[in-house]
């Protein structure tokens, strides 16, 4: 029997790393770091299900019926409502587009966008699945630097003066690995050169409402109609119920509206209803955003105390304002971190090497910490056993 033979296109994507790390870090004796996923402690489960009971009893063949592609139009009449508020930019439903999480969207555009050998612009490190999406359409990656105030804008500059690229793509808020945010300065000055190059900008936005105390920047989206925005509530309400949303023009959205029908016709409806119902309670909603933001304060506060006691000689590393992540570099520059997770497994810690976060020429001394699941008890174990793997790597 012979084997299925995979396009070549895929062949960038089976690097398992991240899979086995998953795996290993699913024993209940490892402490994980290494896991991007909110804290269940977060999700509003009771005020979830009395609305999953009103919905199944006030309109329960609406969510079990298909529906329309663009999904739930109460929903985007209410994220666009909400964004226009927010950004001081008039949107309507035509603007939005929901999708099965975020992913489903940045895999849309990807797919609308890009030919083989297109070139895309991101930012060395970033989001690894992101990477992955953008192989498997056979796109040619480049990235640019970044700084604590956002991408190298000589960098970007030179990029544009050369071969024009199809889209850049960027997590301006909180990024992920690195918890870096962009300023506004930066932001305005990334708009200045899009527009005078015409670059399209894929806007990856899934952190933002997960500020600790002061509110970030306003996106990129919402200076620009030609940035494309992706949005999700897998951060702020829950991941399993997979609703994201596209932002664009009208053009765009429809476009991307066809694509979408050829994939799964539409998202699931039942949780579109439930978000709808959650977000008209504005009261409600705001009020567990708070509540959220609290608790990954005091998670980002504890890491911080524990790395400081703990790996202010052996790392450093900057402090986020929101999100759910720290980006370590080990001081010591010949350590590997992907080299040494299995060892750090077998101390029963787990963390995701920063190596598979590069596009070109990547840190292999880099690491990146979740603090968003973890207890306080077992934040200070972790650290603890850190501490020990990069003390024993550094004596080998």
């Amino acid at each position: 029997m012979t084997s299925t033979k995979l396009a070549k296109r895929t062949q960038k994507l089976l690097d398992t790393t991240v899979i086995d790390l998953l795996k290993a870090a699913a024993n209940p004796n490892v402490i994980s770091l290494g896991g991007g996923i909110p804290a269940s402690r977060t999700f509003p489960t009771l005020q979830l299900a009395r609305i999953t009971n009103q919905i199944m009893q006030e309109a329960p063949i609406q969510a079990l019926q298909y529906h329309q592609t663009a999904g739930l139009s109460r929903l985007r009449k209410l994220i666009a409502h909400q964004l226009s508020q927010e950004w001081g930019r008039q949107l309507s439903d035509q603007n939005v587009l929901i999708t099965t999480g975020s992913q489903q969207g940045l895999d849309l555009v990807s797919k609308a966008l890009l030919d083989a050998k297109d070139i895309v612009l991101t930012n060395n490190p970033t989001y690894f699945v992101a990477l992955q999406t953008f192989y498997a359409y056979e796109a040619q990656i480049q990235a640019l630097s970044l700084t604590q105030a956002g991408p190298d804008l000589d960098q970007l500059q030179a990029k544009l003066q050369k071969k024009k690229p199809k889209f850049y793509y960027v997590i301006p808020t909180f990024q992920n690995p690195t918890g870096i945010c962009w300023s506004s300065k930066t932001r305005q000055e990334v708009l200045v050169l899009a527009e005078k190059h015409g670059l399209t900008i894929i806007e990856d936005d899934p952190y933002s409402q997960l500020y600790f105390s002061q509110r970030p920047p306003l996106p990129l989206a919402a200076s620009s109609e030609k940035v494309i925005y992706l949005g999700t509530f897998s951060k702020t309400l829950a991941p399993g119920l997979r609703v994201g949303f596209v932002v664009a023009s009208a053009q765009v959205i429809r476009q991307l509206t066809l694509i979408k029908q050829s994939m799964d016709l539409h998202s699931a409806i039942l949780p579109q209803m439930m978000v709808a119902k959650f977000l008209a309670k504005e009261k409600l909603y705001q009020a567990h955003l708070d509540s959220t933001r609290q608790f990954y304060r005091q998670q980002a506060a504890k890491l911080k105390t524990l790395l400081t006691q703990e790996l202010s000689q052996l790392a450093q590393w900057s402090t986020p304002k929101g999100g759910m992540f720290f980006w370590l570099k080990l001081k010591s520059k010949s350590l590997d971190t992907k080299k040494l997770l299995s060892l750090a497994l077998k101390l029963k810690v787990a963390y995701v090497p920063g190596a598979v976060f590069y596009v070109q020429k990547p840190a292999r001394n880099t690491l990146r910490l979740s603090y968003a699941t973890v207890t306080p008890t077992d934040l200070e174990l972790a650290v603890k056993r850190l501490a020990l793997l990069v003390k024993k790597a550094k004596r080998r």
